[in-house]
């Protein structure tokens, strides 16, 4: 009957669990229907029980925080009975009871919304309007603080949107070394010719860099692996300050990878996506920084992620502009392909940049060596580097000095390597500046990098910081990060400055890209799609 209809031949249908099981591990085959469990009393007209205490079915009170714990105090069970996850409308997500505040709203709130675009203006110049008509400075849109009484100052600022947006790429302007960009990220630095351009893989590293990572580096990094030009491959490490051991990313630095800043506190934030901004301050004086050269370091990678449109920030940044974005200064193209100094693509040698992420220890260090064997060299004989891109837990800093004495390159992969993903999305500028100015700090003084070196960083996860994070790079000294992923496309996208617009979009699960102007390079990864490589031997369900 019931179990030939609900079940493939050979398993039976259990009422209870309500699925299909082997006949042996079903044990309710006379049952008809499902044991309805009682229900807690947890709304009623008058309380039953003393504070901290809820009510059982059968109106017995226990602690509340004996209510779904795993475990029936309730003698008929209903202590457990409706513990799943409850649909959050504000955050569009399931999560725990208790973490949900608004069971009884049927519909999202909609946020208020600025007068940006009115017949005649509203408010004087440089001020823009909020949605109850209120004017205040249009820098104060979309600063991640709610000046607007309700709101709407924050209520629209992805990158179409935002008064304060970046400019477009304009390469005329945005050149090479200073700047680089195009309107979709593709544009190939120097205009070269993408056919002559070889290919650049970089190796970056994030978090801690200690015991337990610093034999696979070494392995990695043994000086057998070298660049075409017979230098050993270098990577940037990502260091987070949490359980890094200084003395393990100072090797690293000393061997020529780059260290660069992934936080200090690496901060586990509640589940929930928050909603308001913190207040924010420096941790050092932009006048106290000595600003390195600017240059392109080699740094790049490969992620997969989920696409997302970032194009409705009313101060997002201008279109690339090719005329006023100029190498070296500054570079862009429209679409992100233009080829630097318009060089013939097909004349352009494949380069790889190599970067790791966390943190250089014991568990690495022996894989880096390995990589890094001196045996591994560019066409140019010189051994090739990688960039670690160092966090401070469990990082061995010796290892870390070791590295950038061998030519790799340092970069700031935070302090504390948060686990939570939304706390990168949203932190703010002051959080951003504690992890990755005071990474570097920690980086530099453990390490005893004292080349002004570390100017790159990586944030974990991998999740973009917003506008948040890029003026933290721009007051902290920051050259350059190595965060955002471009969509998939063929031809790659060339780095680019982010003095105007991003050539692509936002590519990621719900990432929280840039959209005003900042002075900070951006070294964009391209994904990696070996699903029509016949040399690649794996079996791969889609690209990396």
């Amino acid at each position: 009957g019931l179990q030939a209809i609900r079940c493939p031949p050979g398993l039976y249908f259990d009422i209870e669990a309500q699925t299909c099981n082997w006949k042996d591990q079903v044990n309710n085959c006379n049952k008809k229907n499902k044991d309805r469990r009682a229900k807690p009393l947890l709304a009623t007209e008058e309380p039953i029980c003393q504070e901290d205490y809820l009510a059982c079915g059968d109106t017995t009170c226990i602690p509340r925080k004996q209510f779904c714990d795993g475990t029936e105090q309730c003698a008929d069970g209903s202590d457990e009975a409706s513990c799943g996850l409850y649909f959050d409308i504000e955050a569009q997500t399931c999560n725990w009871k208790d973490q949900v505040n608004n069971c009884n709203k049927k519909n999202k709130d909609r946020r208020a919304k600025p007068l940006l675009a009115t017949e005649e203006p509203i408010c004087q110049e440089d001020y823009l309007a909020c949605g109850d008509t209120t004017c205040i400075p249009r820098k104060q849109f979309c600063d991640g603080t709610e000046q607007c009484a309700d709101g709407s100052d924050e209520a629209s600022c992805d990158i179409n949107n935002d008064p304060n947006r970046a400019p477009v790429c304009n390469p005329e302007i945005c050149t090479i070394p200073e700047c680089f960009c195009s309107l979709d990220g593709t544009a190939v630095p120097g205009n070269l010719d993408p056919q002559k351009i070889p290919q650049m893989v970089t190796l970056t590293f994030d978090d801690a860099v200690n015991v337990a990572n610093i034999e696979l580096y070494n392995e990695i990094f043994n000086g057998q692996r070298v660049n075409p030009n017979g230098c050993g491959m270098k990577a940037t490490f990502f260091v987070s300050h949490k359980y890094t051991n200084y003395s393990a990313v100072q090797d690293m630095h000393r061997r020529g990878h780059e260290i660069a800043s992934h936080s200090i506190t690496r901060i586990t934030w509640p589940v929930e996506i928050p909603h308001v901004f913190q207040g924010s301050s420096s941790v050092m004086a932009l006048s106290n920084v000595l600003m390195a050269q600017m240059r392109l370091p080699v740094v790049s990678g490969f992620c997969l992620h989920f696409g997302m449109d970032i194009n409705n920030d009313p101060n997002r940044a201008p279109v690339c502009n090719p005329e006023i974005c100029t190498i070296p200064e500054c570079f862009c193209s429209l679409d992100g392909t233009a080829v630097p100094g318009n060089l013939d693509p097909q004349k352009i040698p494949q380069m790889v940049t190599l970067t790791f992420d966390d943190a250089v220890n014991v568990a690495n260090i022996e894989l880096y060596n390995e990589i890094f064997n001196g045996q591994r060299v560019n066409p140019n004989g010189c051994g090739m580097k990688a960039t670690f891109f160092v966090s401070h837990k469990y990082t061995n800093y010796s290892a870390v000095q070791d590295m950038h004495r061998r030519g790799h390159e340092i970069a700031s992969h935070s302090i504390t390597h948060t686990n939570n993903e939304t706390f990168w999305s949203h932190a703010s500028i002051d959080d951003w500046a504690r992890e990755m100015a005071g990474s570097r700090i920690i980086i530099e003084k453990f390490a005893n990098i004292t080349d002004n070196s570390v100017v790159g960083l990586r944030a974990p996860y991998l999740r973009v910081g917003g506008n948040n994070q890029f003026t933290m790079m721009e007051e902290q000294a920051f050259l350059y990060d190595s965060t955002v992923t471009a969509p998939l496309t063929n031809p790659p996208l060339w780095p680019y400055t982010l003095y105007f617009r991003m050539p692509h979009a936002c590519y990621g699960n719900l990432q929280n890209c840039p959209t005003r102007s900042h002075a900070v390079w951006e070294m964009v990864m391209n994904e990696l799609d070996m699903r029509e490589d016949p040399t690649f031997d794996e079996s791969l369900p889609g690209q990396f």
